[in-house]
């Protein structure tokens, strides 16, 4: 038997289902759909909307997958230690020179910006542009705790992206990835399907 993903609603299928369908049955019929099986999804070609004229996942790189950038924003947003200090304790091998090189680089890019500037300190905080990137991170935790479980957790067990942290803080996080204006009760399904992805 072959094995399938798990059920799963993107926002893009949610607005075709709105366009071509129009109401509550046949969207949820449109939602009960099998999942694509492994093999299709590794040589289906994604179906694009629109022609890129450069690539957004390469573009998206520059600053995201330069060094240490995104455990700066994990920092920021998952850690919650948003000093100078409080960085480099939770970012082991990261320098002084190193970090205050990366703060500016992602202040500059519009990732962070200061949100409180004392005497001996000053205070990050996340931007707007910095919240959109928080999917991305939850992606990359339940990446890790799923195919790096060893390195991750002491008991080496794998575990899914809610037993790792609580399913409204999830939600509030994957939130930005559901922009189409869509019913609630389809929004609910997509962000439950982002939850329950093992």
């Amino acid at each position: 038997m072959q094995e399938e993903y798990p059920e799963q609603t993107p926002a893009n299928t949610a607005e075709k289902a709105l366009g071509q369908y129009g109401n509550k049955r046949n969207i949820e019929n449109e939602f009960k759909k099998p999942a694509m099986k492994r093999e299709e999804l590794s040589t289906k070609a994604a179906q694009l909307k629109v022609d890129f004229e450069n690539c957004p996942v390469q573009a998206s790189l520059g600053t995201l997958g330069r060094k240490w950038s995104l455990l700066i924003l994990r920092n920021i947003a998952l850690f919650e230690k948003h000093r100078f200090n409080e960085m480099l304790k939770v970012t082991p091998g990261l320098s002084k020179r190193v970090l205050s090189m990366k703060l500016r680089e992602l202040e500059q890019e519009g990732f962070i910006k200061i949100a409180e500037r004392g005497a001996k300190y000053t205070r990050w905080e996340l931007t707007e542009k910095g919240k959109d990137a928080l999917p991305i991170l939850m992606t990359l935790v339940q990446f890790g705790s799923k195919w790096y479980a060893e390195q991750v957790f002491e008991d080496g067990r794998p575990r899914a992206l809610r037993e790792v942290f609580d399913e409204y803080y999830i939600r509030e996080i994957m939130r930005s990835l559901v922009t189409v204006p869509v019913p609630q009760y389809v929004r609910e399904k997509i962000l439950n399907n982002a939850i329950l992805i093992e």
